[in-house]
């Protein structure tokens, strides 16, 4: 942190803010010290909380590096001013917390073009994610079994774009191949940009996470469902969403293993009367950074 710390020292810099990602050892702490002498507010952002539960499947270095880090956040309250959460969380780690919801920029995100020519007897799904076991692809997959057991009127394909976790990938083409479903979902590994955009013209119904509940959250507020939003998607989730309550365009699944109908699923899309420009507009209003990191200013503002 040497480099850094002489920047922030030569900018008289008075206020840092940190996204955190589990980097809590002994170099950290120290850096937080040095600042911390020179009366400068630290602020901390926590963008999953908790997160204990993501160190479940994953190697012993990894698991090494959480042990220590499990350790030293306890010695962050000593340095630390505010820890920015997206809970209800009035503490972390022995820090009060300023809670926001995550945000957006629309600038960076354009909204989907439709075909107009598209097929209405096809449904098209989009999940995009950097892939881990909750974001509970798998459960989607399982539903589309239950689907096409029945002979259904609708065809429905399920686009998955993003790289991730290789065995939670690996399982979900297993099931794919398992159950005959080559023909309704489609891999494409990481997109973005001007690909990325083409797949979600493609898309009807956007898939959040359905399982998040699998690391013991029930309660969250997602970037990816942001993006939905901002491209004006309508989607599914399965846990409750701190700020987007009930808008018809969410539509709710269980929060746990449960499979969910996707016959009901198609019949509240059908009916279904928001346009993607009423999606975008509620997005400008309620979800961008703008609003949320307001809070954080008048904090530093009023703190000062």
């Amino acid at each position: 942190y040497e480099k850094l710390i002489k920047y922030i020292l030569e900018e008289e810099i008075k206020v840092i803010y940190i996204r955190y990602t589990h980097i809590a050892n002994p170099s950290f702490i120290k850096f937080l010290k040095i600042l911390k002498e020179k009366n400068i507010k630290i602020i901390l952002e926590i963008p999953t909380y908790p997160y204990d539960l993501e160190y479940i499947n994953v190697n012993f270095l990894a698991k090494l590096k959480h042990s220590i880090e499990k350790i030293y956040r306890q010695k962050m309250k000593k340095y630390i001013d505010r820890i920015v959460t997206f809970t209800n969380d009035e503490e972390i780690f022995g820090i009060k917390t300023i809670s926001i919801n995550n945000g957006i920029s629309l600038e960076d995100i354009s909204i989907i073009k439709k075909d107009k020519k598209e097929d209405k007897n096809k449904i098209n799904f989009i999940g995009v994610a950097g892939i881990s076991f909750w974001h509970g692809f798998d459960r989607m997959l399982l539903a589309m079994v239950e689907y096409y057991k029945r002979n259904p009127k609708k065809e429905v394909i399920f686009h998955i774009v993003g790289d991730g976790d290789k065995k939670v990938i690996d399982l979900l083409k297993k099931i794919v191949k398992d159950n005959n479903l080559e023909k309704y979902v489609i891999f494409y590994g990481y997109k973005f940009g001007k690909e990325l955009d083409e797949i979600y013209n493609k898309a009807d119904i956007a898939v959040g996470c359905l399982g998040i509940f699998r690391k013991n959250i029930y309660k969250s507020c997602t970037l990816k469902v942001r993006e939905y939003c901002a491209k004006g998607l309508p989607f599914i989730m399965g846990e409750e969403d701190y700020c987007i309550k009930k808008e018809p365009f969410m539509y709710k699944v269980t929060n746990d293993e449960t499979i969910f109908n996707i016959e009901e699923i198609i019949e509240w899309y059908t009916d279904l009367k928001v346009s993607a420009e009423e999606i975008r507009e509620y997005t400008k209003n309620n979800l961008t950074w703008d609003i949320q990191m307001k809070k954080v200013v008048e904090y530093i503002l009023e703190s000062n």
